[in-house]
């Protein structure tokens, strides 16, 4: 899943604005994964 905003709020960069994968059945920790690209054919 690519999350886009937290609680409504777009994320900070801290968090991983502008977008950040998160991985399901992971600590919050480790799931968050910062997108620097993204392909879509």
């Amino acid at each position: 899943m690519i999350a886009l905003k937290v609680n409504g709020e777009t994320l900070h960069i801290d968090h991983g604005y502008p977008a950040r994968l998160i991985g399901p059945n992971r600590p919050g920790v480790m799931q968050t994964k910062w997108v620097g690209k993204l392909t879509v054919h």
